[in-house]
């Protein structure tokens, strides 16, 4: 276009491969002896620019150890006239190759190329639209190119404009043209194809499957599902409505796109004693929001309390073991941005675990130890603590050591909760979580519900057996005794369930002592469970 000084206007830009110029060089010289015929063509025609990309890549290149190497060979001559070398690389391998070589760099003008803005990167898009259109034998909506950069920004932070945008787009044309050739072969497929559009919908779907979140609008569908979301943690979670409660409040308000661009998507604190429905109610919200258990990120604080130990959750520092290895919170995050992390027995962390984790709170990011930045601004973090009420008679400690009345039997007193909250993780910390979550104690009619909730998988075995299994209610009632000692909540009644149900019953199985259409009446008589069985 003309558009360039007069000095360069009508010069030639050759690329030159380092590759082709090693390829093929056996003997010592051989190597020497290209480079030193390419430069002098260089040198005789004025109006040759030369570009290398990579051009770290000269330092070491064909010499043999402690023999020449480009770099060298190119030294005397870049001190001269008579040539123009253009080099490309990125800051990280400027640092670490050529910085060191002060001969070498002080040849060079260096400029830094900063990625370009929003503006810009869209205006790059706008003039390749029609390569692409071309290219794909697709349409390309304007929604979709504004689309592209903007959720290139927002979901994709580790990479830079314009190659992230443009890869986004070029996926999205190749998905389109795919989904509607694939039934139709031949000339038939790509003129159908032609008539694909590509919409900022198409855009957010790609985007979806590089990071595993949902970033799509809400469909009907996903309304409905989030509206059941009260019903199925119900029927799973027994005794906890306020819990459950304000997990649905901070879910909706994240999923509705009113929480802060710079935050995860929600941080709570579930506090409340032992065996109450903490960790049960983190693992039915992951199934529930993700489909599955396995985006369950679980770290239990009381495995990280030994010096050092925190360096594990973003990788060990160099000259540490295992510093090669990535962090077991970093490194699923990375994977799995879109994930819902517990962490187990908050008040046991080390101070240090508490800064990391203040920090992430606060920033929605995190770093590791090689610099890699994580972000987890669509991550859920939930906290648990135990309760740990101690008996009355022999001291009136409650929650972290604060002194209550002996009569207390949780953190009702707010202001209790808080002094005690706070003397160990700290006021700043607290600001960071977006709600207290407070489990209560579960009464006798809660731990009914969960003995009758056990009880349905060994009845849907059995009835897989063509076998009807009755309970009665007193079996119920001997199980809840057995399996609540008031400071365990309901972990023990699975394993009482074990003894006094499942044992019996994997006896008469084994001796084939039972077959299709029996009827076993189950109860507990003299301290033990009696089976009857009618054909």
């Amino acid at each position: 276009d003309g558009k360039v000084p007069a000095s360069l206007r009508g010069a030639r830009l050759i690329e030159l491969h380092l590759g082709a110029l090693v390829a093929g060089t056996k003997y010592r010289g051989e190597f020497e002896e290209r480079l030193s015929a390419l430069l002098k063509e260089v040198k005789n025609d004025p109006n040759l620019v030369l570009f290398l990309d990579e051009i770290h890549t000269l330092v070491k290149a064909g010499g043999p150890e402690g023999g020449l190497d480009a770099a060298n060979m190119l030294k005397p001559i870049l001190a001269g006239q008579g040539i123009r070398l253009i080099g490309s690389t990125t800051h990280a391998e400027y640092t670490r190759y050529l910085e060191k070589d002060a001969a070498l760099v002080r040849r060079f003008q260096p400029i830094l190329v900063e990625a370009p803005s929003q503006d810009e990167t869209l205006a790059i898009l706008i003039e390749l639209k029609d390569q692409y259109e071309s290219h794909h034998n697709v349409r390309i909506a304007s929604s979709a190119l504004k689309a592209a950069v903007a959720l290139a920004h927002q979901y994709l932070p580790n990479r830079n404009f314009p190659d992230k945008a443009l890869d986004l787009i070029d996926e999205a044309c190749a998905r389109a043209r795919i989904a509607s050739a694939r039934f139709k072969p031949g000339e038939e497929a790509l003129s159908e194809a032609r008539e694909a559009t590509i919409d900022e919908e198409m855009v957010a779907d790609v985007i979806s499957e590089w990071t595993g979140i949902p970033v799509g609008r809400l469909t009907v569908e996903n309304r409905e599902h989030l509206q059941g979301m009260d019903t199925y943690l119900s029927a799973r979670i027994l005794g906890q409505p306020g819990a459950i409660e304000a997990v649905i409040r901070l879910v909706t308000i994240s999923r509705a796109g009113f929480m802060e661009s710079n935050r995860p998507a929600g941080v709570l604190l579930f506090i409340g004693p032992s065996g109450t429905g903490k960790t049960a109610l983190c693992r039915t919200l992951a199934e529930f929001l993700f489909g599955t258990a396995d985006a369950l990120i679980s770290l239990d604080m009381a495995d990280y309390q030994d010096h050092g130990a925190v360096n594990r959750l973003i990788g060990a520092p160099p000259g540490y073991i295992g510093h090669d290895e990535e962090g077991q919170l970093t490194g699923r995050l990375r994977r799995k941005p879109n994930s819902l992390v517990v962490i187990e027995e908050i008040d046991k962390a080390p101070a240090e675990a508490i800064d990391l984790f203040g920090q992430l709170f606060g920033d929605g990011r995190l770093k590791d130890s090689k610099g890699r930045v994580i972000d987890c601004r669509h991550t859920i973090f939930v906290m648990t603590s135990n309760l740990e009420i101690k008996n009355k008679n022999r001291g009136r400690s409650i929650g972290f050591g604060e002194p209550v009345p002996a009569s207390t039997k949780n953190f009702s007193d707010p202001t209790i909760l808080m002094r005690g909250l706070s003397s160990k993780l700290g006021s700043q910390f607290l600001s960071r979580i977006d709600e207290i979550v407070q489990f209560n104690i579960l009464d006798h009619s809660n731990l009914v519900q969960i003995a009758e909730h056990l009880f349905i998988p060994v009845i849907d075995a059995m009835q897989a057996k063509a076998i009807v299994l009755n309970i009665h209610p007193d079996f119920v009632e001997k199980i809840v005794a057995s399996g609540s000692d008031g400071t365990r909540g309901a972990h023990p009644m699975a394993r009482i369930v074990d003894q006094l149900l499942k044992g019996p019953l994997s006896k008469l199985i084994l001796n084939e002592q039972l077959s299709a259409g029996n009827q076993i009446e189950v109860q507990f008589i003299d301290e033990k469970t009696v089976l009857k069985v009618n054909q």
